[in-house]
């Protein structure tokens, strides 16, 4: 096992992994924005395979943070779910700076990119509700009922 630095050391370069992960995800929102914003679906959808994949990548880092994170807390002799990156920063006192410094810039950049998140969904909505909009407009029929209050006839034979 090992010893309390190194664990530190560990969990201070996953940080910083988190850290370099969570700006690659704010990168890929702001292409997925400015492809809503320019009306771009190549763009959007190439950049929709960038969130994804650095979504898939995040939760592989929580996991690895994850059983870090247990590692201290078998170590200080409390329940895994009641440590976090503050408290291991805190009981491990001037040792524990860096790792105090790092989860305040990790937690600066999830909170831009959860702002950024929800931008490009409210962008996204409003696309949706706008071109539902527009169906229904084009779509309605002579007495102007929209599209889903009417029904559909099929070729069952097509």
């Amino acid at each position: 096992m090992m010893n309390i630095d190194s664990l530190t050391i560990h969990l201070c370069a996953v940080v910083r992994e988190d850290l370099v992960g969570q700006e690659r995800l704010y990168v890929a929102l702001e292409a997925q924005e400015q492809a809503v914003l320019g009306h771009d679906p190549d763009a959007l959808e190439k950049a929709t395979i960038l969130v994804a994949d650095q979504l898939e990548a995040s939760a592989l880092r929580a996991t690895k943070r994850a059983r870090l994170v247990q590692t201290f807390a078998d170590h200080f002799g409390v329940a895994g779910g009641t440590v976090t990156l503050g408290s291991i920063a805190a009981r491990l006192g001037e040792s524990g700076q860096n790792l105090s410094e790092l989860r305040l810039e990790l937690r600066d950049l999830a909170e831009r990119v959860l702002a950024k998140n929800r931008r490009v969904s409210a962008l996204i909505s409003m696309h949706r509700n706008v071109t539902n909009e527009i169906l229904e407009s084009v779509l309605a029929d002579g007495e102007g009922n929209p599209i889903h209050e009417r029904g559909v006839l099929l070729d069952a034979e097509a």
